[in-house]
């Protein structure tokens, strides 16, 4: 309760600026319609292929769909916890392998 009472001017002159957006809102939202955009194109190119290339080693329907559902649900958790570990957050690519295996 103490530190709700406590004003820190230091802590919310650095809030403010750290909300503060390098883009205009427009731009963000373009660029995340865009980017939703190019991961459903990227998605479904990936699938396609995928299962062009296990049909011609005559891989069965099951199998495809199984390896695919496995490497769709653990890719974003790889590539996420890959850029944490470039940016040297390493509790963040930690929290991320341990959360998604309890999970």
């Amino acid at each position: 309760m103490m530190a709700r009472k406590e004003k820190n001017s230091e802590v919310d002159t650095e809030f403010k600026e750290g909300l503060k957006s390098k883009l205009g809102i427009r731009i963000s939202i373009i660029l995340m319609i865009g980017g939703l955009g190019l991961l459903i194109v990227g998605a479904n190119l990936f699938v396609q292929s995928a299962v062009a290339i296990a049909k011609i080693f005559n891989v069965s329907d099951a199998i495809i769909g199984l390896t695919i559902v496995a490497v769709g649900t653990s890719l974003p958790e790889l590539i996420t916890s890959i850029v944490a570990a470039y940016k040297k957050e390493s509790d963040i690519a930690i929290g991320n392998i341990v959360g998604s295996k309890y999970f």
